[in-house]
C-alpha cells in the first residue's frame, strides 16, 4: 500500500598539494654523480621596496590624523542596490523611489539578496583635489564584511570622462537623483567651504564648475556571503602620491532565510504497522525521489516541520501516526512528533550548502483498504544564530598594502 505525502515548503524570511619530504642519503659515497645538475638557484635573496611620495597616510589607511595639505578630498559618498525593484508605493503612504534601496522607509541603504545568486551594489563618491580634478590619479573603494574582515578593494572611475572630453550632465543628474530620492544614503566628508554655504551648495557648484568629479564603480555580493552590516571606505590618491583620508559608512545586507528543495512529494512507500519506515534523501539537487535542500539565502538556517495526520486519525485521544525527521546523515532525528505539532529539526544548514533530509513515519494503527493515505507537510526555514556566527564559505585575498585588514571604526 503506497503512502503518498504531498509536500509544501514554506520559506521563512524575517587541493592542496603535499610536498615531498627530503631525506638524507645515509651512504653518500655510494651515490653516482651522473644526473644533470639542476641546482642552478641562488638564494634566498632578500628583496625590498620603499614607496615614496609627498607624504600621505601610510599607503591609504586613513589614519593620518587629519587631511594633508594638497590631498584629494572625498566630499561625499553613497551606495545603491542596483538590482532591487520595488512595487509602486501605496497612495496612502509617503512616496518613494522604487529603485536603489530595498527599504526606502529605513535610514541608510538596505541591500536585498538575490536568492542563489549575486546582487550588484553601485558605489559613488564625489571627489576633488586642491590642484584640480586632473591631479586625481585613482579613487578606491574598500569593503569589509560584517565581522570586520576585509572583503575586497576595487577602483572607481569618473562618470562622463572619456579621454580629454568631459560631459558633466551625467554627474549632475546622478547628484540630483540622490538628493531628491535618496538623501538619507549620503555620507558627507569635512572640508573648508565658502562662508554660509551648505555642503550641498558647495558640491553642486563644484560639479557645475567641473571642479569635482563623480566617481563610480560596481561590485557584487554573493548569497554565499553573510548578511549584516558592511563597512565601505572611499579613498583617493593624487599625482604626488598623497592619499586622502577615508570616508566611511555602512550598508545593511538584509538577513534572509531561504532554501530551495528538489522534491514535491515524500512517498513513504509500503509501511507496516508499528515499524518506523524511512524515506532517505541525498546531497544533490534535481533528485526528486531523494529529498535535498539547498541554502540560497545569506544566513545559516534551521528548520521546523509540521505534518497532518494523513487520514489515520485518532483512537480515543491518541493519534494513530507519528513522525521523525533529520537534516544530514550525521544529524539527530527529532523526537517523535504528532500530527499538527511543530517540531524543530536538530542542527542547521550553513550558507551556500546542499544537504539531505530524511523522513520517518510510524503507523500505530491503519487499515489496509488498498487506498493510499495522503497528507501534507510544511517545512520552514528560520535564521540561525546571529551575525557573529555567520561566516562566508568563500575565501578572499588579504587586504592590499596600506589597507587595514579589519574595518576601521566609523567617526
Amino acid at each position: 500500500m503506497k503512502k503518498i505525502l504531498a509536500l509544501s515548503i514554506a520559506i521563512a524570511m524575517a587541493l592542496m598539494s603535499v610536498p615531498a619530504l627530503a631525506t638524507e642519503n645515509p651512504c653518500p659515497e655510494c651515490e653516482w654523480l651522473c644526473d644533470w645538475d639542476d641546482d642552478n638557484c641562488a638564494g634566498p635573496i632578500t628583496t625590498a621596496a620603499n614607496v615614496v611620495g609627498c607624504g600621505g597616510t601610510g599607503g591609504g589607511t586613513g589614519g593620518g590624523g587629519g587631511t594633508l595639505d594638497g590631498a584629494p578630498i572625498i566630499k561625499c559618498k553613497w551606495e545603491y542596490d542596483l538590482d532591487v525593484l520595488l512595487p509602486p508605493n501605496d497612495p496612502c503612504c509617503p512616496p518613494y523611489c522604487i529603485e536603489h534601496d530595498a527599504c526606502p522607509y529605513e535610514p541608510g541603504l538596505q541591500v536585498k539578496p538575490i536568492l542563489g545568486s549575486d546582487v550588484t551594489v553601485g558605489y559613488y563618491a564625489i571627489v576633488t583635489d586642491p590642484q584640480g580634478v586632473g591631479h586625481i590619479d585613482h579613487v578606491y573603494a574598500d569593503v569589509w564584511h560584517p565581522n570586520g574582515e576585509f572583503k575586497y578593494q576595487f577602483e572607481l572611475f569618473p562618470i562622463g570622462l572619456s579621454g580629454e572630453n568631459y560631459d558633466k550632465s551625467a554627474a549632475l543628474s546622478a547628484w540630483a537623483h540622490v538628493k531628491a530620492d535618496h538623501c538619507d544614503l549620503i555620507t558627507y566628508g569635512e572640508w573648508e567651504r565658502p562662508e554660509e554655504w551648505t555642503k550641498d551648495q558647495d558640491i553642486l557648484d563644484e560639479l557645475e564648475e567641473e571642479e569635482a568629479y563623480l566617481y563610480y564603480g560596481i561590485a557584487v555580493i554573493s548569497y554565499c556571503q553573510p548578511a549584516g552590516e558592511y563597512t565601505v571606505g572611499i579613498m583617493a590618491i593624487d599625482g604626488l602620491d598623497t592619499w586622502s583620508e577615508y570616508l566611511l559608512n555602512t550598508f545593511w545586507y538584509i538577513p534572509t532565510a531561504a532554501v530551495w528543495i528538489d522534491f514535491g512529494v515524500v512517498d513513504y512507500g509500503d509501511v507496516v504497522e508499528s515499524v518506523w519506515q524511512q524515506v532517505g534523501g541525498d546531497k544533490y539537487m534535481d533528485t526528486p525521489l531523494l529529498p535535498t535542500v539547498k541554502n540560497v539565502g545569506n544566513v545559516p538556517v534551521f528548520f521546523t516541520i509540521t505534518q497532518d495526520d494523513m487520514g489515520f486519525g485518532k483512537t480515543g485521544d491518541l493519534w494513530n501516526v507519528e513522525y521523525k525527521a533529520r537534516l544530514g546523515k550525521d544529524g539527530d532525528f527529532t523526537l517523535p512528533y504528532k500530527p499538527d505539532d511543530e517540531a524543530v529539526i536538530p542542527g542547521f544548514l550553513g550558507m551556500c550548502i546542499e544537504e539531505k533530509f530524511d523522513f520517518l513515519i510510524h503507523v500505530i494503527k491503519g487499515f489496509p483498504d488498498g487506498q493510499p493515505n495522503e497528507g501534507t507537510m510544511t517545512i520552514c526555514a528560520h535564521i540561525w544564530g546571529d551575525c557573529g556566527a555567520w561566516i562566508s564559505p568563500m575565501e578572499f585575498d588579504p587586504a592590499p598594502q596600506g589597507v587595514p585588514q579589519i574595518a576601521p571604526p566609523l567617526p
